[in-house]
């Protein structure tokens, strides 16, 4: 089991500035041969199926017993794997894919039916028009969230995530749509580039 740290920051909101300080959370990297659902939660049996039809290998978590793995643990491993293959031009098996289908509702209470996640298991299961709609309005209203700050977050760029579904939706889009996405995002990331740090303190 290797050992991670997350940085957590935390404080007080005040309109436009920040004050408060980081904190240092210890977290666990686990092998998914060793992570071990209690047999009676049975969502989380499920969930595990799932990872594995989708080649999960490691999980990150604050628990440092695989048997305590909660729901956003098995929920942000599967995220990882997805984010790796941001172009969503892999297909699970035949097999996978009847795991997803039984899980359907399972994994869109999971990852929630507006979410990253949730448009990636419709675009498996042959559903790219309502996977394309869910990236369609997370892209719109990520884009809209960084156009209206007035400074740079202390917690790091939102750009790296807007460029993940950037490039999940052009894979499901018409070439007029991609130089449209393409336009929005240089938009986005010039207004980013001129916005001021946060006023903070650590």
């Amino acid at each position: 089991m290797k050992y991670l740290f997350l940085v957590l920051s935390y404080g007080l909101f005040l309109g436009n500035s920040v004050q408060g300080k980081m904190a240092y959370v210890p977290m666990y990297q686990t092998t998914i041969s060793s992570v071990r659902p209690h047999p009676s939660d049975k969502d989380l049996q499920h969930l595990l199926a799932v990872a594995k039809v989708m080649k999960v290998e490691t999980f990150n978590s604050q628990h440092a017993d695989p048997v305590r793995f909660d729901v956003q643990d098995f929920v942000q491993a599967m995220l990882l794997k997805m984010e790796s293959q941001p172009k969503w031009d892999s297909k699970l098996s035949a097999d996978g894919l009847t795991t997803i289908k039984q899980h359907s509702e399972l994994l869109s209470r999971s990852f929630g039916v507006k979410s990253y996640g949730h448009a990636w298991f419709l675009k498996q299961r042959g559903k790219s028009d309502e996977a394309k709609s869910v990236l369609q309005d997370l892209f719109k209203s990520m884009v809209t969230n960084v156009m209206q700050m007035d400074s740079q977050p202390f917690r790091g760029s939102p750009l790296s995530k807007i460029e993940l579904i950037s490039v999940a939706l052009k894979s499901l889009s018409r070439p007029a749509e991609m130089e449209a996405i393409d336009s929005e995002l240089q938009k986005v990331k010039i207004h980013f580039s001129n916005l001021p740090p946060s006023n903070i303190q650590t």
